[in-house]
């Protein structure tokens, strides 16, 4: 079920990704590896957008779960990984700077 989610998530409007957003946050945040064995089937622009929804959660940013969130990416350490951490942290800065 993660997967079609995260599939879902790049082509989703604004209401609907801000939602999503904040889902896969608290996946990644939660089971770093689960979050990465599914965003590892997708190709690497999908990746990132989904990455990106990830890092902004519901618009203001992964907060407090940033931290977590690059630790655990961090751990795993591979290509996805980092690409993914890149992506979060990119769409954290721009849900922070939104609010």
């Amino acid at each position: 079920m993660l997967g079609a989610l995260l599939a879902a998530g790049f082509r989703s409007d604004g209401a609907l990704s801000e939602m999503l957003g904040d889902f896969y946050g608290e996946v990644l945040t939660k089971s770093p590896s689960r979050f990465i064995a599914e965003v590892r089937r997708l190709d690497a622009p999908t990746q990132k957008e989904v990455c990106l929804l990830a890092g902004s959660g519901d618009g203001g940013g992964m907060a407090g779960d940033l931290d977590r969130a690059r630790r655990g990416l961090k751990r795993i350490g591979d290509e996805v990984a980092l690409r993914c951490l890149r992506g979060v942290e990119e769409g954290n800065r721009s849900g922070e700077g939104e609010q």
